[in-house]
């Protein structure tokens, strides 16, 4: 249950940064785009080389930074940005 909990506070906080970044005009939704998608793929990249020497030697610190990285990446890019978008191609 706390976990559940930790995570999803951890998403609102990550959804409230993007929030505030998506109109900024440093940032912007495409660049958020790219740096949510590159850091998904990276965290992916190294939960994969922590499972490459097999499940039973992996670190599971290593594997719930991963876990957590590609959740923040996730809400940072593609998590509020792809209702943002589909919102304005789709008005009501």
């Amino acid at each position: 249950f706390e976990a559940a909990v930790g995570v999803g506070i951890f998403k609102a906080v990550m959804t409230l940064v993007s929030v505030n970044l998506v109109e900024n005009p440093k940032w912007g939704r495409r660049p958020l785009l790219i740096f949510g998608t590159s850091g998904m793929a990276l965290s992916l990249a190294a939960l994969a080389a922590v499972f490459a020497g097999g499940a039973e030697t992996a670190n599971q610190g290593a594997i719930i930074a991963c876990v957590v990285a590609y959740v923040g990446c996730y809400q940072i890019g593609f998590g509020p940005i792809t209702w943002l978008l589909l919102s304005e191609i789709f008005p009501l």
